[in-house]
């Protein structure tokens, strides 16, 4: 015969617990978690084709993984390239977003993105209007001091196509893991009967808990097992194992910035802008009223002297102004380190030239141009176009140069260039950038407009 006793205790336990958590090492920011939107071009008239792409802008924290998946869920099947600007975060995080990104077969490009109105927390009236907008968010982007570091770099190695510009930065570390040691209080309510003369447990339930003390300290190194998973991680995004070895080569309390050519040869920037975008960098439209507003006026430039041709007719050839096709002027944007530059060219006479402006500008103004000039050299084609100031005693004016137009036409994207700033009385240089001339240049936009 069986004798059934059920006797109910209250058990307390302390528990030492240790974890392993592995995290990229950053300074500490004011910068909130990584924020998702989808934003569309600012550009002027380009409505119904402009170009809409998601934001990533922030630190990678639990739930960034999450939240891109809401937003690439939402977008129905539609697929943007992803526009992200990150100094790096929780490696698990970086992990998972990379993979997302290249199962839905999406392109990441390194810029920061910036609405075409920012609102003051004051200002009502424009807080209201840009709650009540329809759609996506007008806004824009920029390359100056936008960076994709530490844990970011696996959300860019996702990437089906990557791109990564002259003015960004791509930075890499060492992993840094912390352990975790907490001591916990707990209560349960525990069931014991007794059964055949002996006690035993039925049921265990935990009512409360409580951390006595709690210590987080650094490693020395990561465990292994985290290095093998972003080492895998790359090798399957096709990132060169350059890549991995240069990580694992900078202490965790650090930051190796990668060069123009490591980008490259690397492969962690595969293709170029106007490859998953057709819109340049840009700026804010100006909020100004339309009796203040002022278009940008471009000195005229007088017509190179057309000489008499040789022939006994003793006029100009008529083959030597006949064109072929109908060239049209181009406007954009070229960014010169922590200065934008509006840039137009127009095609003039004889046929086979043009002309360059280019206005150098600085937090949204124009600055003035007095003693400098800027040089765009092209390697291997011996071709250079030197913008100079068209009146040194008027810096408001644009720095102007004329060149060969079928030379530029003609251009190789992948062949190397230099833009370089400089700066009288002596010829100082202020700042140079080395790239192809597809990354520094918008190429496409220029030969559509002057190269028909």
């Amino acid at each position: 015969m069986r004798l059934f006793l059920a006797i109910i205790l209250v058990s307390l336990s302390f528990l030492a617990e240790a974890s392993v958590s592995p995290v990229f090492a950053q300074a500490k920011t004011a910068k909130n978690s990584m924020v998702f939107s989808v934003v569309r071009s600012n550009e002027v008239d380009c409505e119904p084709t402009c170009a809409e792409w998601i934001a990533a802008d922030g630190k990678i924290e639990k739930g960034a993984s999450a939240g891109l998946l809401r937003v690439i869920r939402s977008l129905k099947g539609k697929k943007l390239p992803i526009l992200i600007n990150s100094s790096g975060g929780d490696v698990s995080e970086g992990l998972r977003m990379g993979q997302i990104i290249r199962a839905n077969g999406l392109d990441v490009m390194v810029a920061k993105t910036q609405p075409d109105v920012e609102c003051a927390a004051n200002d009502a009236a424009c807080l209201k209007q840009s709650k009540a907008a329809k759609g996506p968010r007008l806004s824009y982007f920029n390359f100056n001091s936008a960076q994709c570091s530490s844990a970011c770099t696996f959300v860019l190695a996702g990437g089906v196509r990557r791109v990564a510009m002259a003015g960004t930065s791509i930075g890499v570390h060492q992993v840094t893991a912390t352990q975790t040691r907490r001591i916990v209080y707990r209560r349960f309510h525990v069931e014991r009967r007794r059964i055949n003369g002996r006690w035993v447990e039925v049921s265990r339930r935990q009512i409360s808990e409580r951390v006595v003390s709690q210590k987080t300290i650094k490693l020395k190194s990561a465990p292994n097992s985290t290095n093998r998973s972003i080492e895998a991680h790359f090798n399957k995004m096709g990132i060169d194992p350059a890549f991995f070895a240069l990580t694992m080569a900078t202490p965790a309390d650090s930051i190796r910035y990668l060069s123009r050519w490591e980008v490259q040869s690397q492969r962690v920037g595969t293709h170029a802008l106007t490859d998953i975008l057709s819109v340049r960098p840009g700026s804010p439209r100006p909020q100004i009223s339309a009796a203040k507003a002022a278009p940008v006026v471009f000195p005229a430039i007088a017509p190179l002297t057309l000489r008499e041709n040789s022939s006994s007719s003793g006029k100009v050839a008529a083959s030597s102004l006949i064109r072929t096709g109908n060239p049209k002027p181009f406007a954009g944007i070229l960014m010169l380190g922590n200065l934008s530059s509006e840039f137009i060219i127009e095609p003039s006479h004889p046929s086979h030239t043009a002309v360059a402006f280019l206005r150098l500008i600085q937090d949204g103004k124009a600055i003035s141009n007095v003693g400098n000039n800027v040089t765009l050299n092209f390697f291997e084609s011996n071709f250079k176009i030197q913008l100079l100031p068209a009146d040194e005693g008027h810096g408001s004016r644009p720095l102007i140069g004329r060149f060969d137009r079928n030379k530029l036409c003609s251009l190789d994207p992948t062949t190397q260039m230099t833009i370089s700033l400089r700066q009288q009385p002596n010829d100082q240089l202020r700042w140079m950038q080395i790239a192809s001339v597809s990354e520094l240049l918008p190429l496409v936009g220029i030969r559509a407009s002057l190269c028909p």
